[in-house]
């Protein structure tokens, strides 16, 4: 069998096209496939970009973590069990995962690249990472390296590596212990883009002029991120990169042999910039002092050692662990080391090895002479009770909720309990699947958030979002449905999009209370190109929520801000209509079809102050799209009337509603403005006068 199974989920296998020794062809027979493998889970995942749009087509790897008693101790092992790759939806499926050890699912964001450049970026991934070493090696190879310079539009190897580390990946790390509750059932996974960027800069010397050569330079990503540092040497102009770096905070440390390293701090928030830093080294020469810091990362219990844990060493700014001197993993006992850190006062923080625990060390002295010993306890973890309700508080029953070790329904009274929440804030998040028969015609969701305690039964309301749904059809301006179009409404700081079916159908679902503008087609918009997208990004419970109800949620995110999103300050259709409407009440369907505005002329004629024709500059304002998808008054176009004639014509340029003309001239100081109305009847405007007021008049 190429891809694992077990008895959680019953496989057939059929044969056919089979003949006897006489040619005779044999009856198709299917059969069960027989498995007693039920120690172990099943996965059921889904991968979505940064926007919530589904990641088709992209590879996801499942690797398995186990160790072995070597002379030296315990020795990890990895294995790499299967490769499949997502469906239209995103989603993919792992039929078994062998209990007793932890494993990685990973995927990375192939889109657009050749079957043999994925290839061999799959053959050179380690846990969910490009390695440079195996990557090279592979391209190499006869025919690999053509294929990994075309599709990277590379001119050298080194910068098609170079960009194939910065593929955006996402990575799942979990642990499935012999006894889990999750042992014989299907656990729902969601991989979530983060969105990726670079971050570029320079070495100067003290004097803020001259590049040096050979400075070790360090970056640290986010820490929420959960990846590790990775460091290189500026190269003969000073000059340094770092590709595919995770959007988020991140430090960049610099440091020049024993000189005082020199730190500089940002962030990134829109997928695919470039931020570039400039970092001066310090003006005066002092020796830094370095130690090490070592320890190990416990369970809860301070005794049983957790393996594979995420070490991070630097210091809390505003709640967020940053200035980072150290990213480290612990080995397959727990033990870590962070190595020559410079001396002074850490918080050290563990993140276990599936993201959802920690534990926190704060003012922790890395002293000179001597190796600090920091041990970490992870966070424990408590029973959460509680209940589901809809928007007017009435219970809601067999909703999906996660928050715990597994997914549990709520009864009939809406009541549900997780177990193995983890302690402190957490978000608890609930959601109903799409089922008409019951009256449910859109996935519900909602979240609630409390502060886990130990030692008692915490208790927290999930009540789901008031929401409704507008559906209906994109017209052209005849009549006929118009389809593939993106439908937008608007936001605050951008739009929120669907993509109609060949039948010009759209749905925008589970959107919340109020009136809407909807409109098509939208405002240009990437998968990726989503304003603030760190502030769009879901709890990790809401995702698995999502991925359990199976449905690849459709409203997507574009950015309106022209500094994020160059195409959407330029957007003029020549085609585009909008319809206006509210959702007043929870769970209400609303039908609103969009029909193409009808586009007329507007044509006339400019005259002097002595009514003598002229060429000007004559612009037409009218109906038309914001940056946003909204509706507004728009510039539709400008030209220059014919000097001689002193005539313009805006064919099919003016949507039908209000419209304005401004025409202006070097020769006059004052701007001559005209305005009116169209309607679908009578659209075109002609034989319109643009006159220039006397000289006398002026004057």
């Amino acid at each position: 069998m190429r891809l694992p199974f077990g008895a959680i989920h019953p496989r057939s296998i059929t044969i056919s096209g089979v003949s006897d020794v006489r040619g005779h062809p044999l009856t198709k027979v299917t059969r069960q496939v027989g498995s007693s493998l039920t120690e172990g889970i099943a996965v059921h995942g889904r991968v979505v970009r940064v926007d919530s749009s589904p990641a088709a087509g992209i590879p996801v790897t499942l690797t398995m973590h186990d160790s072995v008693v070597s002379g030296d101790g315990c020795e990890s092992v990895n294995v790499r069990v299967a490769q499949v790759f997502t469906d239209d939806a995103g989603s993919f499926d792992f039929d078994f995962v062998l209990a007793g050890m932890s494993y990685t699912v990973a995927a990375t964001d192939t889109s657009g690249l050749s079957r043999d450049t994925i290839q061999a970026l799959l053959d050179s991934t380690t846990d969910g990472a490009v390695a440079r070493e195996k990557l090279l090696a592979l391209a190499n190879q006869p025919g690999a390296q053509g294929s990994l310079l075309a599709d990277f539009g590379a001119n050298s190897l080194p910068q098609a590596i170079a960009a194939a580390e910065g593929l955006d990946r996402a990575i799942l790390r979990d642990s499935l212990p012999a006894n889990s509750p999750r042992t014989g059932s299907e656990v729902p996974v969601a991989l979530r883009f983060r969105g990726r960027a670079t971050v570029a800069g320079q070495v100067f010397s003290p004097d803020g002029q001259s590049p040096v050569q050979g400075v070790a330079v360090n970056l640290f990503p986010d820490p929420d991120s959960r990846e590790l540092g990775r460091g290189l040497f500026s190269d003969s102009n000073g000059r340094f990169a770092f590709q595919g770096v995770p959007l988020g905070l991140f430090s960049v440390v610099a440091q020049r042999g024993a000189e005082v390293p020199r730190t500089v701090l940002g962030e990134l928030s829109v997928p695919g910039q470039t931020t570039n830093v400039t970092i001066t080294l310090n003006s005066l020469v002092t020796v830094v002092t370095r130690t090490d810091i070592r320890g190990r990362v416990f369970e809860t219990d301070g005794v049983t050692p957790h393996a594979g844990a995420q070490v991070f060493v630097g210091n809390f700014i505003n709640g967020r662990l940053g200035n980072l001197v150290a990213a480290v993993t612990a080995d397959a006992n727990g033990f870590w080391s962070a190595n020559q850190i410079p001396v002074g006062t850490y918080d050290v923080a563990a993140v276990s090895v599936d993201g959802k625990r920690k534990g926190v060390r704060n003012g922790v002295g890395a002293v000179a002479g001597a190796v600090s010993q920091v041990n970490l306890t992870l966070q424990g973890s408590a029973a959460v009770i509680g209940r589901v309700e809809n928007s007017v508080g009435m219970p809601v029953a067999n909703a999906i909720v996660a928050g715990g070790d597994t997914l549990v329904r709520s009864d009939t009274n809406g009541l549900f309990q997780l177990s193995g929440v983890p302690e402190g804030n957490r978000t608890i998040s609930a959601g109903l699947e799409r089922n008409p028969a019951a009256g449910i015609d859109f996935p519900r969701l909602g979240s609630a958030s409390l502060n886990v305690l130990p030692g008692i039964d915490n208790f927290v309301v999930v009540r789901l979002n008031a929401a409704g749904r507008i559906v209906g059809r994109v017209l052209d301006a005849n009549g006929v449905p118009a389809g593939g179009v993106r439908v937008s409404t608007p936001l605050a700081n951008g739009f929120q999009w669907v993509k109609a079916d060949a039948d010009g159908n759209y749905r925008l679902e589970n959107i919340g209370l109020g009136d809407y503008t909807v409109s098509a087609p939208s405002p240009p918009a990437a998968d990726n190109d989503t304003s603030r997208l760190i502030s769009q990004l879901t709890s990790d419970s809401d995702d698995q929520v999502q991925a359990a109800i199976g449905e690849a949620f459709a409203i997507f995110t574009g950015a309106a801000d022209p500094f994020l999103n160059g195409a959407g300050q330029n957007f003029n259709p020549g085609e585009w209509g909008y319809t206006r409407t509210s959702v007043q009440f929870d769970g209400q369907t609303v039908v609103a079809d969009i029909r193409f505005l009808r586009e007329g002329t507007i044509s006339g004629t400019v005259l002097n102050g002595q009514g003598v024709p002229i060429g000007a500059r004559v612009r037409l304002t009218g109906v038309g799209p914001l940056a946003n998808g909204d509706v507004g008054f728009m510039i539709r176009g400008e030209m220059n009337s014919d000097p001689a004639l002193g005539t313009f014509a805006f064919r099919n340029q003016a949507m039908v509603g209000n419209w304005g003309l401004q025409a202006a001239s070097p020769f006059y100081p004052v701007v001559i403005t005209l305005d009116g109305h169209t309607t679908s009847i009578d659209p075109d405007v002609t034989n319109v006068v643009l006159q220039f007021p006397a000289e006398r008049e002026v004057n």
